[in-house]
């Protein structure tokens, strides 16, 4: 008995503030965890079990009742863009782990469906990560294979490293059959400078839509080409990096093309380029600026 603890006082009542019928008999007097204190408050409610105030009657939790697999987990984690290496726990996702940090990574939805937060890891996506929730059609199995998952609803199952900002990596698969009169379609990668973000945008898509797609809060109004309120500049001439279907904005002459001006509605990638949004309204407008 020298090894067992006696849970009744000398007036017989458990030290735990609960009635016991078994006065005298020594009990486990172990602390009661969260779980045992719930299912005690519903043995009591119920009245089904008369020795409830002992732990000794329960036994060991049910599968049911154990913790998630990874929750106790802790990995190391090399986020190589931030060049630094974190622990990051198996219930916490990759994204706010970086957040922790201060890192600003990139994301929009936060739900697994716009692919902003896209990132590759050095191994098998299934073997190292696991996703919660992945709408994102680009990431299939073979693209999880060769490494891409989502930072927004990944959660470690090991150690690696990882590299942010891939969105738009996905966007072209050469193995695909996108073959169109025996020519594969082209893409081009553009740097989207106020929206801090580089896509690849195939040449079929406009400037616009490529940006709404990835999440931009682009600037445009009538998106038939002749408003200018999505007004924007590419660094380098517009007559060779961007073919414009439709150019009915009036200050939008050969000079301005040549300064690198362009409409992001109607205008089509056609080379790699940088891109500045928000222009319309700029003062340094050659001729003026626009009404």
């Amino acid at each position: 008995m020298n090894e067992e603890r006696n849970c009744h006082g000398e007036e017989g009542h458990c030290q735990n503030g609960r009635s016991c019928k078994n006065k005298g008999n020594s009990c486990d007097a172990t602390p009661l965890t969260s779980h045992r204190r719930e299912v005690l408050g519903l043995m009591a409610a119920g009245g089904s079990f008369a020795l409830a105030g002992c732990l000794g009657v329960f036994g060991e939790p049910s599968p049911r009742e154990a913790p998630i697999v990874g929750i106790e987990d802790r990995f190391d984690i090399t986020f190589e863009n931030e060049e630094d290496t974190i622990e990051v726990a198996g219930n916490e996702n990759l994204l706010e782990a970086g957040e922790a940090q201060g890192w600003d990574l990139p994301y929009f939805c936060r739900t697994g469906f716009c692919g902003q937060c896209l990132a590759r890891v050095d191994g098998d996506g299934h073997e190292l990560v696991h996703m919660t929730i992945n709408k994102y059609d680009p990431l299939d199995d073979r693209a999880i294979e060769d490494g891409y998952v989502l930072t927004c609803t990944g959660y470690p199952r090991s150690d690696f490293s990882l590299q942010t900002g891939q969105v738009g990596a996905l966007v072209v698969d050469d193995d695909d059959d996108d073959e169109v009169d025996g020519t594969i379609e082209a893409t081009h990668t553009i740097d989207y400078v106020n929206e801090r973000w580089t896509i690849e945008v195939p040449e079929d898509q406009s400037l616009l839509v490529a940006g709404e797609e990835r999440g931009f809060e682009l600037p445009y109004r009538c998106r038939e080409g002749w408003c200018g309120q999505c007004l924007a500049q590419v660094d380098g001439d517009t007559r060779e990096l961007v073919h414009l279907e439709v150019n009915d904005y009036e200050y939008l002459d050969d000079a301005a093309l040549q300064d690198g001006y362009t409409l992001t509605c109607q205008g089509f990638p056609r080379d790699d380029f940088s891109l500045e949004s928000g222009k319309f309204a700029e003062e340094d407008w050659p001729g003026g600026s626009p009404p």
